[in-house]
């Protein structure tokens, strides 16, 4: 690993008030991260913004912000007695020391760890890392989570999520493919299945899939996105609001023409909880995004794990989740 110049060099900037780091590479990409939720704002490859933010979103240093990439930790969605989708978003991230690996250009790693405000919600002792690296048209981002406790503390589980808000121009006219022939649960129709073809949508849409061996690229008109993950992330979760339940959320313009996907928990009989592992271990799960020249796309990845000691116009979207269960055991790292 070598030291990140362009990182290093760089200072803070502002977007509605909110301190952002702003990452840049040599061919003109660039990435925006808010120390907010260390939340990715941003992302701009080949000369195209591929995340949608909300022109609705609220930066008030409270709220959680509607598009990019928020982090949902140490809970997703509702499934657990925190506030939905956990604390980590809501909370000023610190920067951290980073290194630039393989093809990136440019990154920055985001920490965060247990204080008072954490304890109230959740009395678990964490440290959390989120990186994120910008190479040629590729951002990659990780989050590393270790369990700081002392050896006699219990081990404890966590559900985590990147909710991607990627941007297509036409969402019915983009398709996902790469979950042909995976284990599928339609959650409006209560019904399981096995996918055929790509994914298409027209209206609401919510299916929990068996996360796929390869990527899932995701085609729309002339531009493409291609979306690898950890192993270790074993389901995938596709939803379209539509534009009724769009309409309802009031950090959304209510625009008739806009479509969703966004990643939401899965069904209860395909979440399995994390066994408990022992003190020392750390879980780490990643995500990599590539564009192509032929659509953007909004995905997102959903994990659960037991952690022991130390362990435009009319803009589209797509949202994706990744889910798995695993244990993390001393000395171990997934």
């Amino acid at each position: 690993m070598r030291p990140d110049p362009a990182v290093a060099a760089s200072g803070l900037e502002t977007l509605q008030g909110q301190p952002c780091i702003r990452l840049n590479t040599v061919h003109g990409d660039s990435a925006l991260v808010a120390l907010h939720g260390a939340q990715v704002l941003s992302w701009v490859a080949g000369g195209r913004e591929r995340l949608y933010l909300s022109p609705r979103a609220v930066l008030d240093g409270q709220s959680a912000i509607r598009g990019g990439i928020p982090l949902c930790f140490p809970q997703f969605n509702q499934r657990g007695p925190l506030p939905k989708h956990g604390f980590a978003r809501n909370l000023a991230w610190r920067r951290v020391p980073a290194s630039t690996e393989g093809d990136a250009q440019s990154t920055v790693c985001l920490a965060l760890t247990d204080s008072d405000a954490t304890r109230a919600w959740w009395p678990e002792r964490f440290a959390a890392r989120l990186t994120v690296a910008l190479g040629a048209g590729s951002l990659r981002v990780q989050l590393a989570v270790h369990n700081t406790g002392s050896a006699d503390d219990r081990a404890w589980s966590f559900t985590t999520a990147l909710h991607t808000y990627l941007r297509v121009e036409d969402v019915e006219r983009a398709e996902l493919s790469g979950l042909d022939g995976c284990a599928r649960w339609d959650a409006l129709a209560d019904a399981h299945g096995v996918q055929q073809g790509p994914v298409t949508f027209a209206g609401e849409y919510d299916r929990v899939f068996s996360a796929p061996a390869g990527a899932i690229h995701l085609h729309a008109g002339a531009h493409s996105l291609q979306i690898t993950q950890s192993t270790s992330l074993s389901n995938t979760v596709v939803w379209n609001p539509g534009a009724a339940l769009c309409a309802r959320l009031a950090d959304l313009p209510p625009d008739p023409c806009c479509a969703w996907k966004r990643p939401r928990s899965t069904s209860p009989w395909r979440w399995r909880r994390g066994s408990s592992g022992r003190a020392g271990s750390s879980s780490t799960c990643c995500r990599h995004y590539r564009g192509r020249p032929r659509s953007l796309f909004a995905a997102h990845w959903v994990r659960r794990l037991a952690v022991p000691w130390r362990d435009r116009g009319h803009v589209r979207w797509v949202k994706m989740v990744w889910m798995r269960s695993v244990s993390a055991r001393q000395g171990a790292e997934r």
